[in-house]
């Protein structure tokens, strides 16, 4: 045979057969899903800003922490904001940059998450507090998340910016007709 004939050993189920093998005293504790989906859908981030110009800050208090590549959660009035969703959207990042056409294609370092919510999370902020997290007022509606990632994140809670600032997500608000 062959280099380019060679048949591809396929070794994931003989690791699958390991791993019951070898925890096969807790067989009836645990339970193995083999290629376990994570979606009924296609996943899909709300939006992704891919900044062109990386060199430069962009001077505005929301795109100050942008980076090229950057994901973009909303959620409307009336929509959670949970821990689970945070977690979500950082499983997002993760695929996008995972799946790049080559090897680091895209760094962890030109990535960001950002937010947006009309009002303030509060059961979330306090579930990243029990889970170490920082949360870091910066200006008017912004946070800043530390201590979970290397990515930075910001929550942007449109409801407590400047009222003369970001007029364009003010009025994504309840009761705006």
């Amino acid at each position: 045979m062959t280099g380019t004939e060679r048949k591809k050993i396929q070794w994931h189920p003989g690791f699958y057969g390991g791993i019951e093998l070898d925890l096969r005293d807790y067989k009836d504790d645990l339970v193995f899903e083999t290629e376990h989906e994570l979606s009924k859908k296609p996943i899909r981030m709300d939006l992704l800003i891919i900044y062109k110009k990386t060199d430069e800050e962009i001077n505005n208090s929301i795109g100050r922490i942008f980076r090229k590549y950057n994901i973009v959660e909303y959620k409307g009035p009336g929509d959670t904001l949970s821990i689970d969703v945070f977690y979500k959207v950082i499983g997002y990042a993760g695929l996008f940059k995972g799946l790049g056409k080559k090897v680091n294609e895209i760094p962890a370092s030109e990535l960001t998450i950002s937010f947006f919510r009309y009002s303030k999370p509060v059961k979330l902020f306090k579930d990243l507090k029990n889970e170490g997290a920082g949360i870091e007022n910066v200006s008017p509606g912004i946070y800043y998340i530390s201590g979970i990632l290397n990515i930075p994140t910001q929550i942007v809670i449109m409801s407590e910016l400047p009222q003369n600032a970001h007029l364009a997500l003010r009025i994504l608000s309840p009761g705006i007709s």
